[in-house]
Parts: C-alpha cells; structure tokens; sequence
C-alpha cells in the first residue's frame, strides 16, 4: 500500500471511493490522523498564548516564514509523490501528514500575527496588476 492513498477515475466512484481500504487506513482511522492532529493542537495554544504579542517583525523572520511556510507542504508533496514500499513506506508515510500540516499551521500562525500574510497579498494584487 502507498503511503498516499493514489486517485484514479475508478477510485473516485462513490462505491470505490468510500469502501477503500487504501483509503480508510490512510486518511480516516485514528492512529493515522492522530499525529496530525496533535500538531494542529500544538499551533493552537501558541495562537491563544500569543494572541496578543507584539512581535519584531523584520526581513529574516518573514523569509524563514515564507520558507515554512512553502517548503514544508512542498517537500511533504514531493515524498508522498515518490512511490514507497517496506520499509521506506513506513518510515515516510508517518512523516508527510504532520510535515504539511506543520507548513500551514506555520503560514496560519505568521499571517494572524502579520508575519507574512500582508507579503504574501501584495505580492499577490501585485502579479495581478
């Protein structure tokens, strides 16, 4: 079994999709989003711990943002698109879930507390301009 649970048109059918036990093990059973979870926790109480904290904001922390911030999904992406069986399978499978999750609490964190999320828009309105 992959350590992502890989989509084709014959998956995606409501009667393969939902009783698929590549899918089931990988994305809804406890042990399996349990890691993730947790990290989601973890970034909650610094949220509410930090919530009101002024924090110096200069061009070193918003570039170790950014990079967090996409570096983290993006590598967790490039594992999971490898094709991994044994023991690289689980050694990597138990990695990506918390890895891209680390990344977005990161980007969530540094936008509330106007790290990056006024770079990332400008940049953004800018490029559409």
């Amino acid at each position: 079994m992959d350590i992502i649970f890989r989509l084709s048109i014959r998956n995606l059918e409501p009667r393969n999709f939902l009783n698929s036990l590549p899918f089931m093990v990988s994305y809804t059973s406890t042990y399996s989003i349990m890691n993730a979870s947790f990290i989601g926790v973890i970034f909650g109480v610094i949220y509410f711990e930090n919530k009101y904290k002024q924090f110096n904001i200069n061009g070193k922390l918003q570039c170790l943002w950014a990079l967090l911030f996409l570096g983290l999904p993006l590598m967790a992406i490039m594992i999971s698109s490898k094709e991994s069986r044994g023991i690289s399978a689980v050694i990597l499978g138990p990695i990506v879930k918390p890895l891209f999750v680390s990344g977005i609490g990161i980007g969530i964190l540094g936008m509330s507390h106007g790290i990056g999320g006024n770079m990332v828009m400008t940049k953004v309105v800018q490029i559409e301009q």
